[in-house]
């Protein structure tokens, strides 16, 4: 039977005993399309740990697990006016690319 699989993941970056940070992933692979692919759900990083590497840590790891799930390639989604983000996200090797996005309210 054919199915679609879905794999969620979970990182956390701690500092002196304390969660400063944590990152989530899903792994997906479907029988319309060729391969396996993560997605890059959430990644926050306390604002007194942001530019020491941790965010670059989480995304490092995450990018390990998901490889090791099978995936190929990893995106995300952001918003236009997340500049800060959009320059994380080059920073950790992203490329952004033209996507069309449906959305419907429920």
């Amino acid at each position: 039977s054919a199915e679609m699989v879905l794999v969620a993941e979970a990182v956390v970056a701690e500092a002196a005993r304390t969660v400063v940070g944590f990152a989530t992933a899903q792994v997906q692979s479907s029988i319309c399309y060729n391969g396996t692919w993560a997605e890059l759900v959430e990644i926050y990083v306390e604002p007194a740990s942001r530019r020491s590497g941790v965010g670059r840590a989480l995304v490092s790891e995450i990018e390990v697990i998901t490889k090791r799930r099978g995936a190929r390639s990893l995106f995300l989604r952001t918003n236009q006016m997340n500049l800060d983000g959009r320059s994380f996200f080059q920073h950790c090797g992203m490329v952004e690319v033209p996507k069309t996005v449906f959305e419907k309210s429920l």
